[in-house]
């Protein structure tokens, strides 16, 4: 977790690294400035609410239900992409959001996971966040909006969920983390080789791909799967059960049904599984699943 002392030093930083990335992501795809800058602008607030996703959940529900509207003003009034029935939908689902785990009892937890998953599943965003012009997809501003409503609730209203969150693990998740990748290697890779659902090849700027693709996963999609997953579901399910959701949420994943890549995900989730038992904390499983991602991009096709 980030503390308020250490956001502020952190923030600036991040505005100013992403700021200049947008703009050569602009000129090499020749996005006009009018688009560029709400676009960067709301993906600089939605970033800056996730990595205080901490301060944020402190706030009354329905005030943190507010802040997933910022971003979206931020992207749509100024490219006049606005549409009040996409804000009301997205003002629907934040207040469901941060309102559920407030108001119901922990028994109905794992139905919360249910609905955010269907949310996240079905993409309403594609939706609520429309495309300012072709091939410049933002709706995984919408999702990223999502996630940090989802981790939001559980750190304002199950505060005896210790889950371990945080953006920086600690030489003994690295380490941990790293073994259980180890571990996952044969049996997942070789699955998915024995099933020729991918082979051997670099990618095209592997160098930089793969290094970026780990870091978005460690502090994104990895961080936020191995949360819902590792961190609320497991101790609830165990972990053969645990892994075999999160496998399955992987149906639809390029293609449906994909069961072959459900197969690996399951195996995935079982070694993820392993390291959270281990470490009890979630940042462990992390390290692991943003290795086994970032390996797979990098040099399987």
């Amino acid at each position: 977790m980030v503390p308020a002392h250490r956001l502020r030093q952190i923030l600036p930083v991040v505005w100013i690294v992403g700021s200049l990335a947008a703009i050569l992501i602009a000129q090499q795809q020749n996005i006009p400035a009018g688009v560029a800058v709400p676009v960067t602008l709301a993906f600089l607030l939605e970033v800056s609410f996730y990595l205080g996703v901490r301060q944020v959940a402190g706030l009354q529900p329905w005030m943190a239900a507010a802040t997933a509207l910022a971003a979206y003003l931020v992207f749509t009034v100024p490219t006049q992409h606005f549409s009040w029935p996409a804000l009301g939908a997205l003002a629907v689902l934040a207040l469901a959001a941060c309102y559920w785990l407030h108001l119901l009892p922990p028994s109905l937890d794992l139905l919360f996971l249910v609905f955010m998953g269907a949310v996240f599943l079905l993409k309403p965003f594609r939706w609520i966040y429309p495309d300012p012009m072709q091939e410049l997809r933002v709706d995984a501003l919408g999702q990223l909006v999502w996630i940090r409503l989802g981790i939001g609730a559980f750190l304002r209203d199950r505060p005896e969920l210790d889950t371990g969150f945080g953006f920086l693990p600690a030489r003994k998740d690295w380490i941990e983390g790293a073994r259980y990748f180890m571990l996952f290697l044969l049996p997942g890779i070789g699955a998915a080789l024995l099933l020729r659902y991918v082979s051997f090849g670099l990618a095209e700027g592997w160098w930089w791909k793969g290094p970026a693709t780990f870091a978005a996963f460690l502090w994104v999609g990895a961080l936020s799967e191995e949360f819902f997953f590792r961190g609320v579901m497991q101790p609830k399910l165990g972990l053969v059960a645990t892994s075999i959701v999160f496998g399955l949420v992987h149906l639809p994943f390029r293609e449906f049904p994909n069961w072959k890549h459900v197969l690996v995900a399951t195996v995935l989730g079982y070694f993820c599984g392993l390291a959270y038992q281990k470490t009890g904390f979630i940042r462990a499983p992390t390290v692991t699943h943003a290795l086994v991602v970032a390996t797979w991009r990098t040099f399987f096709r």
